[in-house]
């Protein structure tokens, strides 16, 4: 006779679907809390990712419109495009659109399709609406040429290693940016976010030049440029430079050094 080890309750239901079923809904309860405690841990993770990718993006558009300049100046006599074409004054010549045909609108024909003139970090609200040539009738800028070199021959720059090009801006004093003179468009609404300008004048600076504007460095509106200040990336902004480098530096860079009549450092012309 051969004893069975299986032992019989007969309390127990044939099937034991039941207590299956709530051990499955604790399984499931318990590796719902796993995850949220991964998506808490991995947040900061991918905001940082995140971030060194825009920074990435941005240099990668930099280096674009180097080259994209490059071309202009061999079709240009080796000029450098205005910073727009000019309407009233010092305002720039709006179209039917209500867009400025800028020195970015003179790139884009030559800037590869990868390739923007808007920083992936800019927000809406930074970005200058401009006129573009292609099939796009309008694109975003966030980069501003630097005035002093507009319209200049390239040849005219005596250090091209330590003289700024271009760098990031934000339109109409958006996110706090240092825009003590708005240009305006036809609507009276800043249209500017395109032009590194002067405090005291923004084609033109003077013994009184203390500052560059509209730089992406936030928080900076009553005109103090404090080295650990906000800015687009973390660590500061990225600027181009006559040579072709990509270098990112922090707000005190928005502050110019002059003899006067002449500019000192990277803010010269010549």
């Amino acid at each position: 006779m051969i004893l069975s080890s299986f032992s019989y309750e007969p309390d127990e239901p044939e099937s034991s679907s039941a207590r299956t079923a709530y051990l499955t809904a604790k399984d499931i309860r318990l590796l719902a809390l796993v995850m949220l405690i991964l998506l808490i841990l991995m947040t900061p993770l991918y905001l940082f990712w995140r971030r060194q990718t825009e920074k990435h993006l941005c240099k990668e558009n930099f280096r674009a419109m180097f080259t994209a300049m490059g071309s202009y100046l061999e079709a240009n006599d080796g000029r450098y495009p205005p910073a727009y074409v000019v309407g009233q004054g010092e305002s720039p010549r709006i179209d039917r659109s209500g867009l400025a045909n800028t020195w970015a609108t003179q790139l884009s024909q030559y800037m590869p399709k990868r390739a923007t003139f808007r920083c992936p970090s800019a927000i809406a609200k930074e970005c200058a609406r401009v006129e573009a040539l292609g099939e796009d009738p309008a694109m975003c800028l966030t980069y501003g040429l630097f005035i002093a070199l507009a319209g200049i021959p390239a040849s005219n720059i005596m250090n091209d290693h330590g003289t700024i090009l271009i760098g990031e801006t934000s339109n109409g004093g958006s996110q706090g940016t240092y825009d003590p003179l708005p240009l305006l468009g036809a609507d009276n609404r800043a249209l500017d976010g395109f032009l590194i300008g002067y405090d005291t004048g923004n084609l033109k600076f003077s013994r009184g030049t203390r500052a560059v504007t509209r730089l992406a460095f936030y928080d900076a509106g009553n005109g103090q440029f404090r080295s650990k200040g906000r800015s687009r990336h973390e660590g500061g902004i990225h600027f181009l430079f006559c040579d072709g480098h990509v270098a990112t530096m922090t707000p005190e860079a928005a502050l110019v050094r002059h003899r006067y009549p002449e500019l000192e450092g990277f803010w010269a012309s010549q």
